[in-house]
């Protein structure tokens, strides 16, 4: 390996011990945002973005993910995806939910309203979320119900959904 290979390879490997094992990424989300455009925030966003292409991440880590950078679509998109693979699992839904999911996804919805793909895939990981009548009461609770509905209607002639 050349020394820049083994150097992105050990940041790799430093940001998944640091920002998604189950122990660190709780301070991590509690922390202070990073400020966008300043290398650490340039470094961790490509990190994240290399993260989220493990299929077998945990939903944590894409959840927390999600959180961190809500603005970032392709994040968003890969997350939401992502989650509808896991959120066939109940218990998973339980603990989503426990996390705040229905309003991250809820909210990924709300800032990338003209991305198909991530509207298709949240809507499929709120289906399965709402499952569960407690799951669905979160999401009435997060005001979630009619913007739903409003996004479904827009979305009933995209061919892509």
């Amino acid at each position: 390996h050349s020394q820049a290979s083994y150097h992105s390879q050990a940041s790799y490997h430093s940001y998944n011990q640091q920002y998604l094992s189950p122990q660190q990424s709780r301070s991590f989300s509690s922390s202070a945002p990073l400020q966008s455009g300043s290398s650490e925030y340039n470094t961790t966003l490509e990190l994240t973005l290399r993260s989220l292409q493990d299929e077998s991440l945990s939903f944590e880590h894409v959840i927390r993910a999600m959180q961190n950078f809500p603005a970032h679509a392709l994040i968003q998109e890969r997350g939401c995806a992502l989650l509808w693979n896991q959120t066939f699992n109940a218990d998973v839904c339980h603990m989503l939910v426990s996390m705040g999911g229905v309003v991250t996804i809820l909210q990924a919805m709300r800032k990338h309203p003209t991305i198909a793909k991530l509207q298709h895939t949240a809507l499929e990981v709120l289906r399965n979320l709402c499952v569960n009548e407690l799951n669905r009461q979160s999401l009435l609770q997060a005001g979630g119900l009619p913007f739903v509905v409003e996004t479904m209607q827009k979305l009933a002639d995209d061919a892509e959904i």
